[in-house]
């Protein structure tokens, strides 16, 4: 449009609904943390020695 004193930038065409079918809202996301279970194994080395009294 001439009247509008600043340029429209690219993505707002699109938003107005121009050139596609309308878009739904998307879907609520689920922030909260899911428990889980994990497992691990552990190898472990130690060096014995007598001590020194």
């Amino acid at each position: 449009n001439a009247d509008q004193p600043y340029p429209v930038a690219y993505g707002a065409a699109r938003r107005g609904g121009y050139g596609g079918a309308p878009q739904e809202a998307a879907p609520a996301l689920d922030l909260e943390p899911q428990r889980q279970t994990v497992y691990a194994q552990v190898n472990a080395r130690f060096t014995m020695s007598p001590p020194q009294l």
